[in-house]
């Protein structure tokens, strides 16, 4: 078979050995005047009849013997060959090895030159693939590097292998290597060269180093008292642990070590045994984690602990043991139960407080409504008595005693209207908000019209959003909405524009008027605050209070943006549709 693979294939070898008998076998017949042919392995073959004389005889063996040289040159040609063609695949395969591993690897000459380098090392100092061979390692590595590595690649020559860690800076940042120079010692004794192999142990390095920091947190947990390790043996039934689970049973440290699970069982609080034994049997049955707070009393003592603990589980599916920890929370527990009393004293004290205050309310609202359902009879009387004198002895009296009587019907009036919403705003502590669906749209366009028609817009000019809708008490924002463009009417001035707006729940009523500094916005929902005189703006100063109570009735809120001479913009929602 050829070395393609093909049986009928002539090689390379066998056409330079036909090659070469076929030309001793043309100068032998030509020698001996007669044909002459030679075997693939050198035999001579004679067609002449007649007999051979000496000349012919030494030609024929000079002949044989040539033949049979140029046969064994071939096949150690040939033998030359086959061993470079798999030193070529031994070649090939070392390179798709080397070149998968997660390192650097190189092989360095006595003349510190790379022999040898796997694609990663070609990689890393910017080289193509197969270029990096036959390059001194100062040209590799740089000169920096160079005086780096060469002390220990001239102690790997003389026979040393070392190894060593430390950070390279790169292009890309700074990284941890783990270099290793490893002799390659000849037959003879001789080192050869030098192995070297770069690997990237930055990761490993940082994995290390949280490793140590992981145990040496542990340990620190593991020295306080309050906390123990233990380990459930399955098969045997076995507990160990370290010293301190053994003082929190109340073990000697030493008797401790091996205790059946039955032992320590026995030391927990007789309430609290149960409720253990099945939270471990369903972790040994199931293999899920295991977790309980129970008590252990001792010499009359209790203690209360949290233990958890992770089943590992054997290849066939079944719990072998049980690594956990043991916490001692009693200062929680205790703690714990100091909240929940002081919270069960707080509710208690905050019950009480609302209801004394609910009382105190409604005692109030009482007080409220009768002083001014009283007071509306005398103080119509004293308007219209004060009317009527006005008309009748008015050419009867002087000018200042007019105006006093009419200054007294002016006051009687305004007094009957602070009475009238003083009632109003009692009652609306009382009433049921009654929600349906509302066209808000509608209801500000027919609030302004009744604004209008009773000459209070001061010829103001309503924009009302288109689609407004929300789940509300028709009377109350009817009353919310009239307050709101009353008060949008008489501060804008004549002719003014108002917006009545709606953006995710959120209504709005913008104005035009003179506005007002926002350290007094919480003050204007307050009953009888007032920002501006009664001479400059008539009113009670009980409308925005009765607005913020409506809306409060409704769980939503109100609130006001403004800034003198600039117009207010007071927004509200009506809570949850």
């Amino acid at each position: 078979m050829s070395r393609s693979g093909h049986p009928n294939e002539p090689s390379q070898d066998h056409f330079e050995r036909d090659v070469a008998l076929l030309e001793l076998a043309e100068f032998a017949s030509e020698m001996c005047g007669t044909p002459v042919t030679l075997s693939p392995t050198g035999q001579v073959r004679l067609e002449a009849s007649q007999p051979l004389n000496e000349v012919q005889k030494k030609t024929l063996a000079l002949v044989a013997s040539q033949a049979e040289a140029r046969i064994g040159l071939l096949r150690r040609i040939e033998g030359l060959r086959e061993e470079k063609r798999r030193q070529a695949e031994r070649d090939h395969f070392l390179h798709i090895v080397t070149d998968r591993l997660p390192m650097r690897v190189g092989y360095i000459d006595r003349n510190h030159r790379y022999v040898f380098l796997n694609g990663e090392y070609e990689r890393q100092f910017g080289f193509a693939p197969g270029e990096g061979a036959g390059r001194s390692v100062r040209e590799i590595v740089g000169r920096a590097g160079y005086e780096i590595a060469i002390p220990f690649i001239n102690r790997a020559l003389n026979g040393e292998t070392h190894t060593q860690e430390f950070p390279v800076t790169y292009p890309f940042g700074e990284r941890r290597v783990r270099v290793s120079y490893v002799a390659d010692p000849a037959p003879d004794g001789s080192i050869r060269g030098v192995i070297v192999q770069v690997q990237d142990v930055t990761d490993i390095y940082a994995d290390a180093q949280r490793l140590r920091e992981a145990q040496a947190r542990l340990d620190g947990i593991l020295a306080n008292e309050d906390v123990a390790t233990w380990l459930l043996d399955i098969g045997t039934g076995q507990i160990g642990g370290d010293k301190n689970l053994g003082a929190m049973f109340g073990f000697d440290p030493d008797e401790a070590r091996e205790n059946g699970a039955d032992e320590y069982i026995d030391r927990i609080h007789e309430d609290d045994r149960e409720k253990v034994r099945i939270a471990l049997g369903d972790s040994i049955e199931h293999g899920r984690r295991y977790e309980v707070e129970f008590r252990i009393a001792i010499d009359g003592s209790e203690r209360w602990v949290l233990s958890r603990g992770t089943p590992e589980v054997g290849l066939d599916g079944k719990v072998l043991r049980i690594p956990g920890v043991v916490v001692d929370i009693t200062a929680q527990v205790l703690a714990r139960r100091e909240v929940e009393r002081l919270n069960d004293v707080l509710e208690a004290t905050v019950a009480e407080r609302t209801a004394e205050l609910q009382d105190a309310v409604r005692e109030a609202e009482a007080f409220n409504y009768a002083v001014a359902h009283d007071l509306r009879t005398p103080i119509r009387m004293v308007a219209a008595s004060s009317h009527i004198l006005l008309e009748e002895v008015a050419p009867l009296i002087d000018e200042e005693n007019r105006r006093l009587l009419a200054r007294q019907c002016e006051n009687a009036v305004r007094l009957g209207r602070l009475v009238d919403e003083l009632l109003r705003l009692s009652r609306l502590a009382k009433v049921d908000v009654r929600r349906e669906d509302l066209d808000v749209t509608a209801l500000a366009s027919s609030v302004f019209g009744e604004i209008a028609g009773q000459d209070m817009s001061n010829g103001c000019v309503l924009e009302a959003q288109p689609g407004m809708t929300a789940s509300a008490d028709p009377t109350l924002v009817r009353t919310v909405l009239y307050n709101l463009l009353g008060n949008a009417c008489k501060f804008s001035p004549r002719g003014g524009v108002m917006a009545v707006r709606e953006s995710d729940g959120v209504f709005s009523v913008v104005d035009q008027g003179v506005g007002f500094p926002m350290e007094c916005a919480q003050k204007i929902f307050i009953p009888f605050e007032r920002l501006v005189s009664e001479t400059d703006f008539q009113g009670t100063g009980i409308g925005l209070a009765n607005v913020e109570r409506i809306i409060r009735r409704h769980g939503g809120r109100v609130w006001a943006e403004s800034e003198p001479g600039h117009g207010a913009t007071f927004r509200f929602t009506l809570g949850p549709r």
